[in-house]
């Protein structure tokens, strides 16, 4: 338990033959930095001196040297930048806080940079891009040189950054960029970084005075709900720390986090004491009213809604309506939480519907994927999707939840094939909603779960079992087959694992063995379109009256599959398809470009082709053959 309301650790720890063992502190080359990074303290001098490589701390993901600590809660990273290596323009140096030690990490920092002064960056998303403040900087924020100070604070989910060019740090200035929101958790990793942005060099960086300080005791909910004593001694020790805050408007100012933060701990854990709703809610309310800014009262107004019904779920939606998105996230999904658990009333009917809403409205599904996330693929959760799809699809404007939800659920599918909750689940909403996108939506991930088996035809029926029912004429089901798959692609959680090819090749096959050849010849044909193949210079360059195809469906398929596998290099099993064909047919364009394709494999084999290569030209003199009649006679020149 901490002793002292804002705790303040200076950096004092020396380390031997410059390893990077640094005793709190750990030394560590974030993503690909081509050239490890050292660290080393100079007791002495009180200097830590790091040398880090990296290609930047930007865009979707970083590689640097960090010197780091965990850390907990608000507070704040102090920095003299001595001086800076010039390995680079945007070589940087500076401090930094992070939601955890992977590249695509969450992050906010403020930098020095050798030619573009103090830099203030983010990552607000996961893996997303990071965003810097470099198009607003002041002149005197852009022309910074070290030797200067830089200050990162927290508070919540806000962070910003500071700058002072004074000896002493104390004449601090607000980056123009102002407070950035990254959602973060509690625990944090705070510390030094440094990137040389020059890949297999070292930027060495000088830094003073550094120093954290973490803002009051943060209590989680897993310590109120693990260890209540522990929590509320913290709670009462914070605001007895703060004196009489209740007089002192500066002070609810200042630690309005903190403070709502362990009121709210004191009184969640006399509800977990089991005392009446009626004795609790004064308080909760209290906090809402005394400290309608501060984090933890979203806490306080989900209870509210919570305890209070429909009455307190009113009061503290009205509340939240100025409130940060992530934290009308947070109230929506905490509410939801314990309504999912209670019967089916009116009440839970008309909290469902106001998160639909609210979600439609706001576009943020992260809080409906939060919600789905924490539901098991059991009937209880598959139950709740199903009351969330029905609320979405109420109202057309709210059918896009309807969707995210069932996709989100259906994302769970592996964990849940043995009981079948979520296939079943799929076949409701494509039945209930037939002719919807939702509709569509359902039978793709249904799909996916056939193509994931490499069950290709059946991820095709899927959409549509009849498809190769007997009464069906083929054209019919051509048609059918390529209208289910541009839906399949358009709604497949798979996305570019898709490979249609097979789904092609699988469908070809089962055709066959029903002899719908013109289903067959289908699917050979999209096949060889997808690869790029064509008869297109066989075919411009056709004698006239040569047909196209001098024979059936049936038959025509050996030439297609002939094409393919003459397309893959086989030469072998393309004559081979190539000679069943010609049975059928010797007289069409189709048969030009199979004597050319048995030519070439009879060259490969050094026998002789002029038979073969006669045949495609009396059909089709196009450039390939006349090209490969003219290395024919080359060859044989060279052999007499």
């Amino acid at each position: 338990m901490m002793n002292a309301f804002v705790v303040c650790m200076q950096i004092v720890l020396a380390v031997a033959g410059g390893t990077q063992d640094l005793g709190k502190w750990i030394g560590k080359d974030i993503g690909d930095v081509k050239v490890p990074g050292t660290a080393r303290y100079n007791g002495e001098a009180m200097i830590w001196i790091i040398r880090g490589s990296g290609i930047d701390i930007f865009g979707t993901a970083d590689s640097f040297q960090y010197v780091h600590q965990p850390f907990r809660g608000d507070g704040s990273i102090i920095a003299r930048v001595e001086s800076l290596g010039k390995t680079d323009p945007w070589a940087k140096a500076g401090v930094m806080i992070r939601e955890s030690l992977d590249p695509g990490s969450r992050f906010a920092a403020i930098y020095a940079s050798v030619l573009h002064g103090a830099s203030v960056q983010a990552r607000a998303r996961t893996a997303g891009a990071a965003a810097s403040d470099t198009a607003g900087k002041t002149k005197e924020q852009e022309t910074l040189k070290p030797p200067f100070w830089i200050k990162l604070e927290r508070r919540g989910n806000q962070f910003r950054g500071f700058y002072a060019t004074d000896p002493a740090g104390k004449d601090w200035k607000a980056t123009v960029w102002g407070p950035q929101t990254v959602p973060m958790g509690k625990a944090v990793f705070i510390g030094l970084a440094v990137c040389s942005h020059a890949p297999g060099a070292l930027c060495e960086t000088r830094f003073s005075s550094v120093t954290v300080s973490a803002t009051g005791s943060e209590i989680t909910d897993a310590e109120i709900l693990t260890n209540p004593k522990g929590a509320l001694a913290k709670a009462y020790e914070n605001l007895e720390q703060l004196g009489n805050w209740r007089a002192d408007p500066e002070v609810l100012k200042k630690h309005g986090n903190i403070i709502a933060g362990s009121l709210f701990t004191i009184v969640r854990i006399r509800e977990l004491n089991n005392e009446p709703a009626s004795a609790i809610l004064p308080d909760y309310y209290r906090i809402a009213e005394i400290l309608p800014e501060a984090s933890s009262t979203v806490e306080a107004l989900t209870r509210i809604a919570i305890l209070d019904q429909q009455k307190g779920f009113e009061y503290a939606r009205k509340r939240l309506d100025t409130r940060p998105p992530e934290e009308r996230d947070r109230f929506y999904v905490g509410v939801m939480k314990e309504y999912i658990r209670r019967p089916d009333t009116s009440e839970r009917g008309v909290v469902f519907e106001s998160f639909v809403e609210y979600v439609a409205k706001s576009s943020r599904f992260t809080s409906l994927e939060e919600l789905i996330a924490d539901l098991g693929p059991d009937e209880h959760g598959t139950t709740v999707c199903q009351s969330l799809i029905q609320h979405g699809m109420a109202q057309p404007a709210n059918a896009q939840v309807a969707i995210v939800a069932l996709r989100y659920m259906a994302l769970k599918m592996p964990k849940a094939q043995a009981d079948n909750r979520i296939p079943t689940l799929l076949k409701w909403a494509a039945t209930q909603f037939k002719d919807t996108k939702l509709s569509s939506c359902a039978m793709a991930a249904l799909a996916d779960t056939y193509y994931a088996e490499g069950l290709y035809a059946k991820t095709v029926e899927a959409f549509q079992p009849d498809l190769f029912a007997e009464n069906q004429p083929e054209p019919k089901i051509v048609e059918s087959i390529e209208i289910v798959l541009a839906s399949y692609r358009a709604n497949t959680l798979l996305q570019a694992t898709i490979n249609p090819e097979r789904i092609y090749a699988a469908l070809g096959e089962k055709a066959g063995k029903s002899n719908q050849h013109v289903v067959h010849l289908h699917c050979q044909r999209k096949i060889a379109e997808m690869r790029g193949l064509s008869v297109e210079g066989f075919e411009k360059s056709a004698l006239k009256g040569v047909k196209y195809c001098d024979s059936g469906p049936e038959n025509e398929v050996w030439f297609w599959k002939g094409l393919i596998a003459a397309g893959e290099g086989d030469l072998t099993t393309a004559t081979a398809a190539y000679e069943r064909f010609l049975q059928g047919d010797g007289k069409s364009i189709l048969a030009a470009q199979a004597y050319y394709d048995i030519a070439r494999a009879k060259m490969a084999i050094g026998e002789d082709a002029k038979v073969w290569i006669a045949k495609a030209k009396a059909l089709s003199p196009c450039d390939a053959v006349l090209q490969l009649e003219q290395r024919s006679g080359l060859v044989a020149a060279a052999r007499g």
